[in-house]
């Protein structure tokens, strides 16, 4: 299969990578976000999402996942009919969960995906760049949401992205559920609506 740079699998990838990532938080939805690390990336050796975007499906592997005084990392590895089509790495601290590479590029610096200890409707800023491209906007937590994807009727949290990358507009909502992670994304492209990505199937991996 062959990805163009306007493809449907492309934009998804390029949005997912600078903005989506598994998360997850606590029921019933607090008012501000604590900083529990289990709560928000539900992240373990294995653990394997499939994702559907139309007649597209996309499969991400957790590996490599390691967790040391409070800080946790992990190479996330997306698949498309059994390849490999990109990778992230991403690290979790006490501030928050930031993506920290592309494809084993090194983002600088790392993009903070999601800021502990904010309310609902508080955003943060996010200026990075990656391989020559620049990153610069704002996520804002949008707050508590129910949504319903393949995979099930989910409680969730919605946030919200408002980015620049290398000087076009990405305009990214995503829904983030208790102890699964993100299980819908949506983006704007330069003005054009992506496919809907959404939750097949979610499968924890074993925890060390």
């Amino acid at each position: 299969m062959t990805f163009s740079a306007r493809g449907p699998l492309m934009r998804f990838a390029l949005a997912l990578l600078l903005f989506g990532v598994p998360l997850a938080v606590a029921a019933p939805v607090p008012k501000a976000v604590k900083a529990k690390l289990p709560d928000y990336y539900p992240l373990t050796d294995g653990a394997i999402w499939e994702y559907e975007m139309g007649a597209v499906t996309l499969v991400v592997k957790a590996t490599e996942v390691t967790e040391k005084d409070g800080v946790r990392t992990a190479k996330l590895v997306r698949e498309h009919d059994g390849k490999e089509v990109s990778s992230e790495g991403i690290h979790v601290d006490k501030d928050g969960v930031f993506r920290t590479h592309v494809n084993g590029t090194e983002i600088k610096p790392p993009v903070l995906l999601l800021k502990f200890g904010l309310a609902d409707e508080e955003s943060w800023e996010v200026k990075s760049g990656v391989d020559g491209g620049k990153v610069a906007g704002k996520f804002t937590l949008a707050g508590a949401s129910k949504v319903t994807v393949p995979a099930g009727e989910y409680d969730a949290v919605l946030v919200r992205g408002d980015c620049s990358i290398a000087g076009t507009k990405y305009n990214t909502r995503w829904w983030i559920a208790e102890g699964v992670g993100i299980v819908k994304l949506e983006h704007n492209v330069g003005g054009t609506p992506s496919v809907p990505l959404e939750l097949k199937k979610y499968t924890p991996g074993k925890a060390k």
